[in-house]
Order: C-alpha cells, then sequence, then structure tokens
C-alpha cells in the first residue's frame, strides 16, 4: 500500500534557499520502490494532507497498486470472517467476542470494500462517524486497535501488502485516575445480593457474591475469576492459585486466601455439594458476556446508587489494588499481586494514590508537630 507523505521542497531563488509556498506528495511505488513525486498545488497543510490521502485511495486503485497474480484479493467481510475463526481457535472466546464487536462496527463502513482499499481515510471517516454516534475516545481506540491487529493479521498471510497507519488517526484520551470505590459504595453492591426479591435471571445472587468478593479481595480479573477451580483453592495453605491459561499476563500466581473470602468460598462450596477440583468455582457455560451485563444492571438498580454513580466489576480489581498501594504494599509487590508484566502498568493504570497522598501529608504533619514539640526545638 503507498504511504504518501506531503513536504515542502527546498529551493534556490536569487541565491537564497527557501521553501516553496505549495506542498508535494511523495510515494514509492509498489514492487519497484521507484520514488514518485507530485505537487497537491494546495498552501494550507491540512488541506494538503486531505490531497494525500485521496491520493493513497487512488493509487491503492491503480492496476499496478494490487493485481490478482501478486496477492490475493479480499473483501473485508471475508477477511473479518478468517480473522476471527482464527483469533477464536488460538485465544480465549472473551478475545474473540471483543474483536468482534469493534470490527462489525467497523465493518458498518467498509461494507462492500476490498482489504487493500482501506486506507487511513477510512479510518479517519470511522472516527468521524463513531464520534457522531457519541462513542467515547476510549472505545474508538479500543476498535481502532482491533482494526490494526487484523489487517496486520491480513498483511502475514499476503492479502495487503501493508497496514495504513494508525498513528494520527488514534483519538486523543484524557488520562483520568482509577477508580476506587468508597466503602459505602462496595456495602451497597453487597447489600443489594442480600435482598431476597433480587430478579436475576443469568446467575444466583450468590453466584455473584462469591465472583464480587474474589475480585475485591484477590484483585483478579474477570477471566481469572471465572477460570477459577477448586483445586486451585487450598483451604489448608490459605491460597489461590491463578493459572496461566486464563491470565490475561500468562502466568501463574499464587495469591493469599483471607478469612473473610475463605468463608464466602466454603459456604458457596457447600451450597455446590462439595464439587470436584477439577470443577469451577464459578459455572459459566454462556458464549459471550452481554448476557453478564443483563444481571449486572439489576444489581445496580438494587444498590440504589446515587444518580450518575458508575460501578463496574473492574472498579473493584483497581480498588483492590489502591487499597494495597495506601496500606504500604510496595508497588513491585503490588505488580506481581495484579498479574501485571511491569510496575508501568501498575502505576498507570490500576492504582488510584489520592488516598496515599493524604496519608503522606498526615503523617508530613505529625512528623512537623513532633519537631515542634520536642525539648530540642524548645528555647
Amino acid at each position: 500500500m503507498p504511504s504518501v507523505s506531503i513536504h515542502r521542497p527546498t529551493v534556490v531563488r536569487n541565491g537564497e534557499r527557501t521553501k516553496t509556498a505549495v506542498w508535494w506528495a511523495a510515494w514509492r511505488e509498489p514492487g519497484t520502490g521507484k520514488l514518485r513525486r507530485q505537487s497537491t498545488g494546495a498552501r494550507d497543510k491540512s488541506v494538503a494532507r486531505q490531497i494525500a490521502r485521496e491520493l493513497e485511495r487512488r493509487l491503492l486503485l491503480e492496476p499496478w497498486g494490487i493485481t490478482p497474480k501478486q496477492r490475493k484479493l479480499i473483501t473485508w467481510a471475508d477477511l473479518q470472517k478468517e480473522f476471527l475463526a482464527s483469533v477464536a481457535s488460538s485465544n480465549r472466546a472473551g478475545t474473540a467476542e471483543a474483536y468482534g464487536y469493534s470490527l462489525t462496527h467497523f465493518g458498518k463502513l467498509a461494507k462492500g470494500l476490498h482489504a487493500h482499499e482501506i486506507t487511513t481515510a477510512t479510518l479517519d471517516a470511522f472516527v468521524a462517524a463513531r464520534r457522531k454516534d457519541g462513542v467515547k475516545p476510549p472505545t474508538i481506540n479500543k476498535d481502532l486497535r482491533a482494526i490494526r491487529i487484523c489487517l496486520n493479521w491480513a498483511v502475514e498471510r499476503d492479502y495487503i501488502p501493508q497496514c495504513p497507519r494508525f498513528k494520527n488517526v488514534l483519538v486523543r484520551e484524557d488520562k483520568k485516575q482509577p477508580v476506587v470505590l468508597p466503602a459505602d459504595t462496595q456495602q451497597a453492591v453487597f447489600a443489594a445480593l442480600d435482598k431476597p426479591d433480587l430478579p436475576l435471571k443469568i446467575r444466583p445472587a450468590a453466584w455473584w457474591k462469591v465472583f464480587l468478593s474474589l475480585i475485591s479481595e484477590l484483585g483478579v480479573r474477570r477471566g481469572e475469576a471465572l477460570g477459577l477451580t477448586w483445586g486451585a483453592v487450598d483451604f489448608g495453605q490459605a491460597e489461590v492459585s491463578v493459572h496461566a491459561e486464563t491470565s490475561k499476563g500468562r502466568r501463574d500466581r499464587t495469591l493469599p486466601l483471607g478469612a473473610k473470602l475463605a468463608a464466602v468460598l466454603s459456604a458457596w462450596r457447600e451450597l455446590q455439594g462439595s464439587p470436584d477440583a477439577a470443577e469451577l468455582v464459578l459455572p459459566w457455560e454462556r458464549k459471550t458476556y452481554r448476557e453478564f451485563y443483563s444481571d449486572w444492571k439489576v444489581i445496580m438498580k438494587a444498590a440504589g446508587l446515587p444518580k450518575g454513580t458508575k460501578v463496574v466489576p473492574k472498579y473493584f480489581r483497581s480498588t483492590c489494588g489502591s487499597e494495597l498501594i495506601a496500606a504500604g504494599v510496595p508497588t513491585v509487590v503490588v505488580k506481581d499481586w495484579l498479574g501485571h508484566s511491569t510496575v508501568v502498568t501498575t502505576e498507570a493504570a490500576y492504582i488510584n494514590t489520592s488516598g496515599s497522598l493524604r496519608a503522606a501529608a498526615a503523617q508530613r504533619e505529625a512528623t512537623r508537630e513532633s519537631k515542634t514539640d520536642s525539648p530540642a526545638a524548645s528555647p
């Protein structure tokens, strides 16, 4: 795929070097690699960039751009189908499901297009359409990352010569502190599960209580909680083992089993009739997680939280990490606890330091007072 760049060449006028007023486009021909240049006729950079992107699209439709003899022509719809089938066979079902939602949204715009016809201009149009629908930047970027992975997969299989550039297409996001749920909010959610008339359809309230307890006490991910077997729960050693095949980081880790969580798990095991070690702690036979959130909405309504309050299961995980930091646990330990590959992820994506900052301010004030009250400080 020809990648068209724009620039203003340097020329010599009256013995002085200066930039031209008009922007030029430059690209290399596929196959030969020969450099081509063409004036855009535009003085404004943004206009020149638009012309360059349209030029990218036109070049792809030229006979020398893509030919049946050189590559396999494939529509976006067929590419999406093949890609998702490949992902489903080599990854967890949830991964293929997540990619599927993003690619389906893009498919509405790319309907009828071949994979090699997808350019940066196509991606820009997709972003504009998603913004018009009120979709937030993090979701748009998630969709774009799925599209990029799919197109790179197509490159590896020789369906397209190269993936279009995504660098200037991704939407700028405002970095927000990870959410830490107040104690009263957590209590309200758990109290909602004790209501006898809770109209849950997918899983019973006891199942949800165990699920949330695992996340809030251990800080495990949703997939790790749903993939936990009874053989991984050791009541004697008071520990829980998270296996690599259920973990996003693909690594085993062992977490301490506190008395509170042990009591919840013991009661749930009795309710299940002392299941075998290979059986799941939280049976989940559903194919998608969309049904998962139909029950969650019912729980949130029953919790009676203030209007505008948003709570999702992931917040219990970020709260766990933030509470560990506030308790003085080293970040490198919290990294291993949460199953991150680096402390950068732990600090940037899951740790809210606001509680720790308050504690640091209080400690600083106490230190000042102790110095003031000490005999050495007296005149």
